[in-house]
């Protein structure tokens, strides 16, 4: 695959995992009105998602289809996880004296999104 082709799958699968968290958010906004809770269902579910591909695609030389890693793996699941949102998410929190929560945001992604990746990982090379 030439190297503009996968720039253009990466761009195909980012919007589209850009499109779908921008629905998530909107969507946990309207039911709790917190968007951490969005992001973090995001990053759990993207972590989830990556390890899944990666399992399934196995090493990025014998992928099924050359367009899987750019599109799906770094694409998608780059636009749809939310690192920088969940980083500014627990500043906030932190600067408006929130200890705890903002503990619980950073420990309880960290643990969900690494089990996540593993459990998809497995799941998907058995």
């Amino acid at each position: 695959m030439s190297v503009g082709a996968s720039f253009l799958w990466v761009a195909l699968g980012g919007a589209g995992g850009s499109c779908l968290r921008h629905a998530m958010t909107l969507a946990f906004s309207r039911w709790d009105g917190n968007p951490v809770i969005a992001t973090f269902a995001c990053n759990a579910l993207g972590s989830f998602l990556i390890g899944s591909l990666a399992g399934w695609s196995g090493s990025e030389g014998n992928s099924p289809a050359p367009m899987v890693r750019p599109l799906l793996i770094v694409g998608f699941c780059g636009g749809f996880t939310t690192f920088s949102s969940f980083s500014l998410q627990t500043y906030a929190l932190l600067e408006s004296g929130r200890w705890g929560p903002a503990l619980w945001n950073v420990l309880g992604s960290f643990a969900t999104c690494l089990a996540a990746t593993f459990a998809g990982f497995r799941i998907s090379s058995d």
